[in-house]
């Protein structure tokens, strides 16, 4: 946890220096999960593994050619050709476990990477209010202005009870996560700061003063005149 705004922010690494992805203040290297490499080895295993599935296809099946070659002349056509066939398919399959292998760790990256993000968006969020912009969200994503705002516009979508779109007084467009206590206080208004027509703090509790209760038995004593 980041010890300046108190969240599980994620660290964003530049250079040999770490900060916080939430409030942007310097963090000691390894106090937290890194955005910045997120999902990155398994990513890089994958790429590794879809390279070995191609060496393989293309190694199995010169192995599987080159057997049917050799053994057509010793033991005819249809021998040869069953046998490379067998190769062959053994060759195919490999690839495709070791392709869906790849696939996997990919994927598991970008879930990685993806779950870092929303993540550092959400502590971001919590340090401006509960509204942020795309604008904002891109150094620290560390990805353009279009590519920040299609990552927040797919969290909205796929998130819509918790994250919102609003739209600014100039046009400019801002993402809200409504599950942030900051956000809620936000939309409420300035914290000790009356709102037009709410009732004041104690109202509730009918602390209104002497001329509540003179109001009251006012009432009382028309309808009891009624009667």
């Amino acid at each position: 946890m980041c010890p300046y705004c108190r969240t599980n922010a994620p660290l964003v690494y530049r250079g040999l220096d770490a900060y916080c992805s939430g409030c942007g203040k310097p963090r000691n290297l390894l106090s937290g999960t890194s955005l910045t490499h997120a999902g990155k080895p398994a990513r890089l295993a994958g790429g590794v593994v879809h390279a070995f599935g191609w060496i393989v296809l293309v190694v199995g099946l010169g192995v599987a050619a080159l057997v049917g070659l050799l053994l057509t002349p010793l033991f005819g056509a249809t021998t040869g050709a069953v046998t490379g066939g067998i190769f062959a398919l053994l060759t195919l399959l490999a690839f495709a476990v070791v392709r869906r292998g790849g696939r996997h760790l990919e994927s598991s990256g970008d879930a990685t990477r993806d779950r870092r993000r929303e993540q550092a968006l959400l502590a971001l969020a919590a340090n401006r209010g509960g509204r942020i912009q795309a604008l904002e969200a891109a150094p620290v994503l560390d990805v353009s202005l279009d590519e920040a705002d299609q990552i927040l516009t797919r969290i909205a979508k796929t998130q819509p009870y918790d994250v919102a779109v609003e739209l600014g007084d100039e046009g400019e467009i801002f993402y809200v996560f409504k599950q942030l206590p900051a956000a809620r206080l936000a939309a409420a208004g300035p914290v000790g700061v009356r709102v037009a027509g709410a009732p004041a703090p104690g109202a509730a509790a009918g602390s209104d003063g002497p001329a509540a209760e003179d109001a009251a038995a006012e009432v009382e004593a028309d309808r009891r005149a009624h009667r």
